[in-house]
């Protein structure tokens, strides 16, 4: 199945993540909230489809939503893309997110900055 990374990444950008004492907890726009922790660089979720498909190699909008979190949090936006010349045409670096899913990264420029 080919995810779609733009309805991926517009469902992320939809949740709110909040710190947790043990993770995250992403509140989605449903009104759930899931709970989303990290073991050694892997992402798991406690939503449905994260019970059933590997977040590492097929990460929920929950997990991207707090790779979104984590990323800006220290002044980098992701984006994701479905091949790697989408990728590649971005002009920025390029990480693998999952099976036919990459981010690339752009920094954030600091509020009020001048161009």
């Amino acid at each position: 199945m080919k995810r779609h990374a733009k309805e991926l990444q517009s469902k992320s950008r939809k949740c709110e993540v909040q710190v947790h004492r043990i993770g995250w907890n992403v509140l989605s726009p449903s009104g759930n909230t899931y709970h989303v922790s990290e073991d050694h660089g892997t992402f798991r979720c406690t939503c449905k489809w994260s019970a059933y498909k590997d977040t590492r190699l097929r990460p929920c909008s929950h997990v991207l939503a707090v790779e979104c979190w984590c990323d800006e949090s220290h002044g980098d936006r992701p984006s994701f893309w479905n091949t790697d010349q989408d990728a590649e045409r971005q002009h920025r670096r390029t990480s693998q997110v999952g099976v036919g899913l990459l981010a690339t990264h752009r920094l954030i420029e600091p509020k009020g900055a001048n161009r």
